[in-house]
């Protein structure tokens, strides 16, 4: 569990050296795949607390995603 906790503050520490325009992008493609419940409290949440990006934690979830595909396709390809 910590080795995936690691890995998950790796690749969000590589998201948050993007600029800012490029962490929108991927706030904006989190929200996207989320289902329509979620991404409505989501929302809510980003209104009231007046945020431009998604909140930490589904970033975070989902940048680490992003770079296990990453990397499995890399293996698949070798």
């Amino acid at each position: 569990m910590n080795e995936i906790n690691q890995k998950i503050n790796e690749s969000y520490e590589r998201f948050m050296k993007t600029d800012k325009e490029g962490r929108i992008l991927i706030s904006e493609q989190v929200v996207d795949c989320m289902d329509a419940q979620v991404r409505n409290m989501v929302n809510l949440w980003m209104e009231k607390f007046k945020l431009e990006e998604c909140p930490e934690v589904w970033v975070k979830l989902y940048v680490y995603l992003m770079d296990l595909e990453e990397t499995l396709k890399k293996s698949l390809d070798a």
